[in-house]
């Protein structure tokens, strides 16, 4: 396989996005600091990415344990602790937090335990369990915002007893 050896020469026209250089002949814009490679046929050459194929990237001061972040127009090199996520809503993606009784595998895998922590009625916050039998009945307590245990679904109260008639 041939190789080729670098040399350089200033050209001064026509400019390096015009310039169509030799097969295998490398170039690069003084300006810039870009290098190209040329193919004999693309003008402007082939950009040679000496950054792993990303492009506007901003390295400066450099630590262990940076990440490179995208700011709208270059990747720039941050802090882990100043890397931010947006919170996850129903319109856009973003980061939770897992709650109680929620578990994430290894894999990623969410999963939530049978009823998230709510398996039995005297498990649910706002009702009176007190009572609790076989066939009991929830009812809503407007007055004490809570759900309250009955027996029966027949009211005591001869206000609300229609005896049957309409």
């Amino acid at each position: 396989m041939p190789i080729q050896k670098i040399k350089s020469g200033r050209v001064l026209s026509p400019e390096v996005n015009e310039y169509i250089g030799n097969k295998g002949q490398i170039f690069f814009d003084e300006d810039t600091g870009e290098l190209r490679l040329s193919d004999g046929i693309t003008i402007g050459g082939i950009p040679i990415n000496s950054n792993g194929g990303l492009v506007d990237v901003l390295l400066s001061d450099l630590q262990v344990g940076q990440n490179l972040q995208y700011d709208g127009v270059n990747w720039i090199n941050v802090n882990p602790e100043s890397v931010g996520l947006s919170t996850a809503t129903t319109t856009q993606l973003g980061g939770v937090k897992i709650g109680s009784n929620i578990n994430i595998s290894p894999s990623g895998t969410i999963s939530v335990t049978t009823g998230a922590g709510i398996n039995r009625v005297i498990d649910i916050p706002d009702v009176n369990s007190n009572g609790l039998a076989n066939g009991s009945i929830l009812i809503y307590n407007a007055a004490l915002n809570r759900w309250d245990l009955t027996n029966s679904l027949v009211s005591e109260s001869t206000e609300s007893a229609d005896g049957g008639e309409f």
